[in-house]
């Protein structure tokens, strides 16, 4: 159902290019399981992952970019090592842009600071060790701007220390995310970018 919604939402739209977090898929037919549900893109998938020891529930994550057929780009993919981040450089017309998609941890008060500065880094890596003119990072950050956690000021101080911005600093935004409770939201999720 969720891969139908999301083709016709495409479809729909004209979308060239689809960011997908937490899909959660683990299994090995993984790329075959994308290419038959989006056969007009192609698909670099990255499967879900289990903590050290855990054998059996749902995997965490699980990341794809999806770039149509219909335009003939070139994608370099940029080697990563955490699950939680994948990267392409496209070669567009008159430009290169990087594109990030990443999976940042829980903001479950300060528990997952080491977590969140290990993903960090491998961006900042990622951003000094690549050629491009541009970058789009589309990430469920788990970042609202105005929390006041450690996760929230880490992201923020980051961000301003590459030079990024999220959109939503210049496009008004409501939310991103509906919590479990059907009433409350936040803005967890965004695209980030130079300006």
């Amino acid at each position: 159902f969720k891969t139908k919604w999301l083709r016709d939402m495409a479809s729909l739209t004209g979308t060239s290019f689809i960011n997908i977090q937490e899909h959660f898929r683990k299994s090995k037919p993984l790329t075959k399981f994308f290419t038959d549900e989006f056969p007009t893109f192609h698909s670099y998938v990255i499967p879900g992952f289990r903590a050290p020891g855990q054998d059996s529930g749902r995997p965490i994550a699980g990341l794809a970019q999806l770039s149509t057929k219909s335009l003939n780009i070139k994608k370099i993919r940029v080697k990563t090592i955490s699950p939680r981040i994948q990267a392409q450089i496209l070669q567009l017309p008159n430009s290169k842009l990087l594109w990030i998609n990443s999976y940042l941890p829980t903001d479950n008060g300060d528990n997952n600071i080491d977590q969140l500065n290990e993903v960090l880094s491998e961006i900042e890596n990622i951003t000094d060790s690549n050629v491009f003119d541009d970058i789009l990072w589309g990430a469920d950050m788990n970042w609202h701007r105005g929390r006041n956690t450690e996760h929230c000021d880490t992201v923020e101080r980051f961000l301003k220390k590459i030079g990024l911005l999220s959109i939503w600093e210049k496009f008004s935004c409501d939310f991103t995310h509906i919590h479990t409770d059907n009433k409350s939201v936040s803005t967890i999720d965004h695209w980030i970018c130079n300006e």
